[in-house]
């Protein structure tokens, strides 16, 4: 039988229809056998955007898209009249696409239920279905945001390239990612059955448990920690563990986050620049940093056991004359056999160290006695003197050594060195290749030189030095076309000296290198701040002089160092002269041609500095390695006594110089008569004080920007 066409409007009037219009979700009615809408309540029109008017004139699968109507149809089939029975009382949820009167497809949840047939106020026995429509397009979303969050999770955690773990709260491992098992060298299966505190390093785990106890107390948290973890081969990995203490929703603890990122090569090579920090890199021994750190905790243990300290200075003798006579690669190979003579020579327990170039230092904690200091002392003599062999020559080496003794606890560790200090000079004084031990009548004269030279070292460490600047002056113009650099130290109680003052004992201790490289590197800084206004104002460059040392110029890596600080300040190699005295430039000559060489293909100019005042060889002028003669200060200084001898010898070093393609300056020019008679010589350049004496950067800079000094 046929349902009445009005059958929606006696549901409505029913009351079924307001019902529906209440509930929060969509619900339309449709009949079982033809799928016909019979109900359909607004919110199921916010949903579907079909209106009510619309929709009852539609069957239910105009919902569906067509992939899942066979599907729908399954599920409506079960409430169809089949003339068994009554109605099934059960329901049908099924979660599938609908289509939107626009054709977009929503996630939809659809319960089905059947609605039981009311014969007296419908009049008809139609089968009807229910259809409550929920709109999950939000939840699925979700969903699949959820699935790939998960995704993105566990893809991180399986190939994140650091160990990544799942820590339960008792320590044991829950989940492991590969790149820890590689770390430790387990299988995860195997890994899964231990704790993180198994793998940690036995000194490691006491801190661990502390720190994993905390954040347990304290609550949410994170913690980091650098350790170490025993790998399954035994062997040791440093690891910075980063742990993160994760709650449950309730906000209990639930389990840990460990984060382990290996860093054994940075521990190795921190361990690396801590030894090369602390070691001597030719010898490997204790450098002076680690050596004193020593003695001040053996001095700081007299407080505590009243056992005395001894050290030992042990300075060799005349050592550059191995370096002269069979070079630099050879004087290196004798201090590293010294230094293994030394710590044979000495005690287990004892330190030997290199302080500087060719001296070195011995500590002897708790000697039984002073004659056992001066056993081990005579043994180190012993050693030292034995001779050295030298591509197939031998060598010889003797020590010169200071024994101070420190048995008292006001002994500190400045007067330590000092009094050792005292000691040495003393030997060195009494002849050498012998040892003093240090007493208080020990000659004030070498107590003031060994306080310059402590003076000395802490100059370096407190940047006491200035750079002072002499005119170079053109003659002919009466203008500064260039400046030499010259070192001043301004010492903390003696004032502002000159480097004829310490420069002889900064190249005996080696600060000389220290010093020379600052000086170069200051006086290039200031010449480029020059440079720009001085070419502007002359339309040439300001020149450069510096003077190079003795050892400076023997050292293997000078080329490097100078190309360095031209290459850091920008400056053109062509405004700086370096000077180098005759006294040097003969003294092992063919390794220093060698490396005139090096600094001249740098494009620098070279200048023989206090020519006329020793000796040289035309061997250097042979091989076009000068650009300029310094002619000495001290025939300026004749005039006075001999002016007929005086203009001969400068005529003659002028004519020389102008011969051979050389720039000549005269040095030491005081007076306008000198400088009178160097002009009726055609002497192209001088410097002295006549023009000005060395000046601070300040002061130059006023002279420079006057263009000229009278």
């Amino acid at each position: 039988m046929e349902a009445p066409k009005d059958l929606p409007v006696r549901l409505q009037d029913l009351g079924i229809g307001r019902l529906f219009e209440s509930v929060r979700d969509a619900v339309l009615v449709a009949e079982a056998d033809t799928g016909q809408i019979v109900l359909w309540n607004s919110t199921a029109t916010q949903i579907l955007g079909y209106s009510q008017s619309e929709a009852l004139r539609k069957r239910w699968d105009v919902l569906v898209p067509e992939r899942f109507k066979a599907q729908c149809r399954a599920g409506m089939a079960r409430y169809r009249d089949t003339g068994h029975g009554p109605y099934i009382d059960a329901h049908t949820v099924l979660e599938l696409p609908a289509l939107h009167k626009s054709g977009e497809e929503i996630n939809i949840e659809i319960t089905l239920s059947a609605i039981e047939p009311v014969h007296d106020l419908v009049g008809d026995s139609k089968r009807l279905v229910l259809a409550i429509i929920r709109d999950i397009t939000e939840r699925k979303q979700t969903e699949e945001a959820l699935k790939e969050s998960e995704e993105r999770f566990r893809t991180a955690f399986e190939d994140a390239p650091i160990g990544v773990a799942l820590i339960g709260l008792n320590g044991r491992y829950l989940r492991v990612n590969r790149a820890l098992c590689e770390m430790v060298g387990y299988p995860e299966e195997e890994l899964l059955e231990k704790t993180a505190l198994d793998l940690t390093h036995p000194d490691d785990l006491r801190a661990t448990a502390e720190r994993m106890r905390q954040v347990l107390e304290e609550g949410p948290g994170s913690y980091t920690i650098e350790k170490r973890y025993v790998r399954a081969d035994g062997q040791v990995v440093w690891i910075l563990s980063s742990v993160s203490l994760i709650q449950d929703p309730q906000g209990k603890p639930s389990h840990f986050i460990s984060l382990a990122q290996d860093i054994s090569n940075r521990k190795a090579l921190e361990e690396q620049l801590k030894h090369q920090a602390f070691h001597d890199s030719l010898t490997e021994l204790p450098n002076r940093a680690l050596f004193l750190d020593r003695l001040e905790h053996a001095l700081a243990r007299i407080h505590q056991t009243g056992e005395p300290v001894a050290v030992l200075l042990v300075d060799l003798d005349d050592f550059k004359v191995i370096n002269d006579s069979f070079g630099h690669d050879a004087g290196n190979t004798v201090l590293v056999e010294v230094a293994e003579r030394l710590k044979g020579a000495v005690r287990p327990g004892d330190t030997v160290a290199r302080l500087f170039g060719d001296e070195f230092a011995v500590l002897l904690e708790a000697p039984a006695d002073r004659e056992e200091v001066l056993w081990v002392t005579e043994k180190i003599m012993r050693h030292l003197r034995e001779p050295f062999d030298l591509n197939e020559q031998e060598a010889f080496v003797t020590p010169s050594i200071g024994i101070a003794l420190s048995e008292s606890t006001k002994d500190e560790l400045v007067e330590v060195l000092r009094h050792v200090d005292w000691a040495m000079y003393k030997a060195k004084e009494g002849g050498k290749a012998r040892y003093e031990v240090y007493n208080p009548r020990m000659n004030i004269d070498i107590g003031e030189r060994m306080r310059l030279r402590r003076d000395l070292y802490q100059a370096v460490e407190r940047k006491e030095f200035e750079v002072y600047y002499q005119p170079q002056v053109e003659l002919r113009t009466n203008q500064i076309v260039d400046v030499e650099a010259l070192v001043r130290w301004k010492h903390p109680d003696k004032g502002l000296l000159p480097a004829t003052q310490f420069i002889t004992l900064a190249e005996q201790t080696g600060l000389i290198d220290h010093i020379g490289r600052w000086v170069l590197q200051k006086s290039c800084r200031q010449l480029m701040e020059w440079q720009e206004w001085y070419s502007a104002k002359h339309g040439s460059q300001l020149g450069l002089s510096v003077n190079l040392s003795a050892r400076e110029i023997q050292q293997p890596d000078v080329a490097e160092t100078v190309a360095n600080i031209l290459r850091q300040t920008g400056l053109d190699p062509s405004c700086i002269t370096l000077e180098v005295s005759e006294r040097i430039a003969m003294k092992d000559a063919e390794y220093t041609i060698g490396k005139l060489h090096e600094l001249k293909d740098l494009g620098v100019k070279l200048a023989l500095d206090d020519f006329g005042a020793g000796y040289c060889s035309l061997v250097y002028l042979e091989h076009s390695l000068f650009d300029a003669l310094k002619i000495d200060r001290v025939f300026i200084h004749r005039e006075r006594k001999n002016p007929e001898e005086w203009l001969t010898i400068i005529s003659a070093m002028l004519s020389m110089a102008r011969s051979l393609g050389l720039q000549a300056v005269v040095e030491g020019v005081e007076t306008e008569e000198q400088l009178a008679k160097l002009r009726e010589m055609r002497c192209e350049m001088a410097q002295g004080y006549y023009f000005a004496n060395p000046l601070s950067s300040e002061a130059i800079e006023r002279l420079l920007v006057e263009g000229t000094t009278r």
